[in-house]
């Protein structure tokens, strides 16, 4: 039986005109994946689109108030792309009191900035993962379009899934135009994230600490105060290539604590994450520091994959502020290493 109207998924599609011909890809494709139980509206496409007759930008504000899921479409940040910022800023407005889930469909190396924080979908030849995620969570997770508080297709088997993902990721890829750098991770990684208001407690009671008891705290308590926050704060806020697989999650899960991965790999893989997830966790109280990086040769057995290990490296760190999360991100690299029988070839400190 078909829901009322009103309580179909609302779905609207922001893109460049330049990029019809991908949008209604991209609806079909959705459309055909939700069995047709979805309104998706697409302002160029007959019957999908605005009202003849009636202001375009009220229409396009009603529906972007009302969606559940505004999926936007990115290739160029032209003179073209300020509707799509427009379109954009109306679905995430923070006193807009319906909540809207927004996913970032990236077709180029550059991310739009304003949408670096957002789930971002990467099309690339060697991403398949990032659209079988995308499309787990569209038919799996409840909470994929707010308000809704349903799955929209939980009963579709994981070879469906796989299918459908394959033959997306496809289609996704023709759309690249010729010519197109393509940069990519070599190694499945992590984005972690510390709110930066955390962070700043920290640096507070340094600062408070040091001009109260000069000359102040040492370079051990520093670490270990910065440590025990970072512990107790990250989260993981997205992920390339089959991270959340080593992990024990699929999909990935975002905004759970790192330590709940580590508990996660603790059980699924039988071998002790706690030392290695300290060594993470000092490393990024290092970053936050501006402390020299000391990286550890700590490693952890692959969750889905018994005979492969791998080391964590924490490569790469950023600030975001002025975002709607205002943290400070982490690249969790994890670097496989040589197994001979069911032995790594790199032995972890004592």
């Amino acid at each position: 039986m078909t829901p009322p109207q009103s309580e179909l998924p609302k779905v609207f599609l922001s893109h460049r005109h330049a990029d019809k011909q991908i949008a209604s890809d991209i609806r079909t494709t959705l459309e055909s994946w939700a069995n047709f139980d979805i309104q998706i509206f697409q302002s160029d496409s007959p019957g999908h689109g605005a009202m003849i007759g009636k202001p375009l930008n009220d229409q396009l504000a009603k529906n972007l108030r009302d969606s559940h899921l505004v999926v936007l479409i990115f290739l160029a940040a032209d003179d073209d792309w300020s509707y799509c910022m427009w379109e954009c800023g109306v679905a995430t407005d923070p006193d807009k009191l319906n909540p809207t889930n927004v996913v970032v469909f990236q077709f180029t190396d550059e991310a739009p900035r304003v949408f670096e924080d957002k789930v971002r979908v990467i099309v690339a030849e060697n991403n398949l993962d990032a659209i079988r995620d995308f499309a787990i969570a569209f038919h799996r997770d409840e909470k994929f379009f707010p308000r809704l508080d349903r799955a929209l297709c939980p009963k579709v088997a994981d070879a469906e899934i796989d299918n459908r993902s394959k033959e997306f990721h496809e289609l996704l890829l023709s759309h690249i135009p010729p010519g197109t750098p393509n940069e990519y991770p070599r190694w499945d990684h992590l984005k972690l994230g510390v709110a930066l208001d955390k962070i700043n407690e920290v640096r507070k009671r340094i600062s408070e600490e040091t001009e109260n008891h000069p000359p102040g705290p040492t370079s051990k308590e520093k670490l270990q105060w910065t440590s025990e926050m970072v512990e107790a704060e990250c989260k993981v806020r997205t992920g390339f290539g089959q991270a959340g697989r080593h992990f024990g999650y699929d999909p990935l899960r975002r905004d759970a604590k790192f330590t709940e991965y580590l508990l996660q790999l603790s059980e699924q893989s039988g071998e002790s994450t706690k030392k290695c997830g300290e060594s993470i966790f000092d490393e990024m109280a290092r970053a936050i520091l501006s402390f020299p990086a000391e990286p550890s040769w700590y490693r952890l057995r692959s969750a889905v994959q018994k005979n492969m290990w791998f080391v964590p490296i924490v490569s790469h760190a950023r600030t975001l502020p002025h975002r709607d999360d205002n943290c400070m991100e982490f690249d969790l690299y994890l670097y496989e290493i040589p197994v001979v029988g069911n032995r790594a070839m790199i032995k972890a400190p004592s």
